[in-house]
């Protein structure tokens, strides 16, 4: 949905995203009923304070494994993928680091978090713009 890491969405990145994302229902009837108007954005937090918590936490907990485990994933993808655009995380290496790291929250629902277009995988370029960003609705993408 972020396609530019801001953490907050205007009313047609939210109105695009949703729709890609599946939403059949009215959108701009939803941003109504959400009391913002036209030039408003809305923060994923506001949406989602849930999610933005558990990312936080995953993030507490990973801390410089992240790295490593984005340095794993773009040299098992060889040479020539963009690192720019990102490649993805082995989903089996993904859950070793939330083992590792004792994870306490919903494994599954973390994935979902860090992969809303439901891609089956999580992107290095996610990765790297939580590992980077101090905010973490920002790598909600």
């Amino acid at each position: 949905l972020d396609v530019h890491a801001k953490g907050k969405l205007k009313r047609k990145e939210f109105l695009t995203g949703i729709s890609v994302l599946g939403y059949t229902g009215n959108t701009s009837k939803l941003w109504e009923e959400m009391d913002l108007k036209p030039k408003s954005s809305i923060r994923f937090k506001d949406l989602c304070p849930e999610c933005v918590d558990e990312i936080r936490e995953f993030k507490l907990l990973a801390g410089k494994k992240i790295v490593g485990l984005i340095q794993a994933s773009e040299a098992a993808a060889g040479p020539g993928k963009s690192k720019k655009a990102g490649v993805p995380v082995d989903n089996d290496e993904f859950f070793k680091l939330l083992d590792a790291i004792d994870y306490p929250g919903d494994e599954g629902r973390l994935m979902l978090h860090l992969d809303p277009g439901e891609s089956g995988h999580i992107s290095t370029r996610t990765l790297r713009i939580l590992n980077d960003q101090k905010n973490e609705e920002k790598a909600i993408t």
